[in-house]
């Protein structure tokens, strides 16, 4: 019985997608979430704010998959983002990571890039917003 071995990518975290090359990002699971209600809400359209903002993906240290409908990107340094989808992006929360293709170096940005399910699916990102880190409160001596 022979096994089949693959050959490793030629850089670090990139894999053949056709004739492109692309990346993969691995997705943190999220935490236990409470069970949905039995009517699904109406999705709210991405928010307006980051249609032209971009997210230099050297400094992306993890991501979080929230639904069909957004992944938090944390940066090195603490600082985090959200991306949002244009549309449901249901193969997301189903597997572990997900792929994206460099349209400009270095930059992934809403409005312009797409990021791809490890099952095939590309999810068109709408817009990518900052996230305010909450302020703690103060303890009292």
């Amino acid at each position: 019985m022979a096994l089949l071995t693959l050959p490793a990518p030629a850089a670090a975290g990139l894999w053949p997608f056709g004739k492109k090359k692309v990346e993969r990002i691995k997705v943190v699971p999220p935490a236990a979430q409470p069970a949905a209600p039995a009517e699904q809400p109406v999705r709210p359209a991405p928010p307006a704010s980051g249609r032209a903002a971009c997210v230099d993906v050297r400094r992306v240290a993890a991501a979080q998959v929230f639904g069909d409908a957004s992944v938090e990107l944390t940066l090195q340094g603490g600082k985090r983002w959200r991306m949002y989808f244009a549309q449901a992006c249901p193969a997301l929360s189903f597997y572990d990571g997900f792929y994206y293709r460099r349209a400009e170096q270095g930059r992934l940005c809403a409005g312009r890039d797409a990021i791809i399910a490890r099952s095939g699916g590309e999810c068109a990102i709408a817009s990518i917003v900052p996230i305010k880190a909450l302020k703690r409160p103060r303890r009292q001596r």
